[in-house]
């Protein structure tokens, strides 16, 4: 994948993503910070406890708050097998949201991060991916505790509690520097590769 062409890829659904892991790991919850459409990703997923939170109320959230809101509203024992930050791109909120959601996922879970591998720089916009892909990328480079990777033709990217070799990269913010070291601050596999992982 050294030489892929990323602008020409296109974006995958995330519900198959994430009720992969569901099935796999049996999971029983499921929490998504923003919802936006529930007919895009949070309608589809098969999970016998589904919450959500977004500050919309046209995407009827069971939560209708701010991230920070709702983390600080529940208990230190409220735990999730499965998370998926989609609210704010921003990095630092980004930040702000994993920490929260690493802090209440069950031991064996979860966390399924969106816009964090924009395909094209004009992705980089604030209405689209901004720059949250650099918080997959600080993480990837100073969290050996965890097990992160991107996804090939996705947004998206799979955080587990677990070993990773980190990059000793520093980040800069521009988009030729992720194009150029994409796979060591992404570290992607293929849809193929991630299912063999967890076989």
């Amino acid at each position: 994948m050294k030489n892929t062409d990323w602008s020409k890829l296109t974006n995958q659904p995330y519900h198959p993503i994430i009720n992969f892991f569901i099935e796999k790991f049996k999971y029983q919850s499921y929490l998504e910070l923003g919802v936006r459409d529930k007919t895009n990703t949070f309608n589809h997923i098969n999970c016998m406890l589904k919450e959500g939170v977004d500050i919309d109320t046209g995407c009827q959230p069971t939560h209708l708050m701010t991230t920070d809101d709702y983390f600080a509203s529940v208990g230190k024992d409220t735990k999730w097998d499965i998370i998926f930050i989609d609210a704010s791109h921003e990095k630092n909120q980004v930040m702000k949201d994993f920490n929260n959601s690493l802090e209440h996922l069950n031991e064996n879970g979860t966390i399924i991060m969106d816009d964090i591998n924009p395909f094209f720089e004009e992705l980089l916009q604030e209405h689209f991916c901004h720059n949250a892909w650099e918080v997959f990328a600080e993480l990837r480079g100073t969290r050996p505790d965890l097990d992160m990777h991107g996804i090939y033709s996705s947004f998206c990217g799979v955080v587990r509690r677990g070993k990773q070799q980190t990059h000793n990269l520093t980040i800069q913010p521009t988009f030729d520097f992720l194009n150029e070291n994409r796979m060591d601050l992404i570290n992607i596999l293929s849809w193929d590769e991630i299912v063999a992982k967890y076989e």
